[in-house]
């Protein structure tokens, strides 16, 4: 059993805006069970590139995938191209259900 997850998520600075200056990073997705503790629960293809601030997947590319039915949210985490960039803080979605 695996479930696809589409997504878009967008590196935005202080004011909301879109920042479209850095497109090499890339972004890593974590799955956080409800409640925590659940181990059975992984997923898969976690890590994907901001594109002009920009990460998202579509039909057509490689979802993310959940393997477990459940409630969850996804933390989503700045990887800098660079050693000693300054990075987003994480942020984490509202809790979501697969079953």
């Amino acid at each position: 059993m695996s479930t696809d997850l589409i997504y878009e998520v967008a590196l935005e600075d202080y004011k909301g805006d879109t920042i479209t200056t850095d497109s090499t990073d890339d972004v890593q997705f974590t799955l956080n069970p409800v409640p925590p503790g659940r181990v059975n629960a992984m997923l898969t293809n976690g890590v994907t590139k901001l594109r002009m601030g920009i990460a998202s997947n579509s039909t057509t590319s490689a979802p993310l995938y959940i393997n477990a039915l459940g409630t969850f949210t996804l933390t989503v985490t700045e990887i800098p191209s660079s050693p000693g960039e300054v990075v987003a803080n994480p942020g984490t979605s509202k809790e979501f259900k697969v079953s």
